[in-house]
């Protein structure tokens, strides 16, 4: 939870609005999808915290287009988008990568 506050804090979103969930908690990559597709279409963009290994697997399986991720390590941030209406429509493979980066990652 102290990583969500930093993070809304950072980027000016309202902690209050932070909800939590505690099957994020050491979910595999079939768990986290399941969240985001309970998600409200009412939220445009999301902000996934959780724990590996299903962290590193559920960013390594929403494309098949980019390089497999070793590790995405604390405070590492995997983005992706994706062309849909709705979360449900979320899946494996349809997410487009945008970018992956970490606080400890080389020049």
């Amino acid at each position: 939870m102290s990583t969500g506050k930093r993070i809304a804090e950072a980027l000016g979103f309202p902690q209050k609005n932070i909800k939590t969930d505690q099957g994020l908690y050491h979910a595999n990559a079939e768990e986290l999808l399941s969240i985001v597709q309970k998600l409200p279409d009412t939220c445009e963009r999301i902000v996934l915290i959780g724990h590996n290994p299903g962290l590193t697997d559920f960013a390594n399986d929403l494309t098949r287009d980019q390089a497999v991720i070793t590790n995405v390590p604390t405070c590492g941030v995997v983005a992706y988008e994706f062309d849909v209406n709705s979360w449900q429509q979320v899946d494996f493979g349809k997410g487009r990568f945008l970018f992956f980066d970490y606080p400890k990652k080389p020049d």
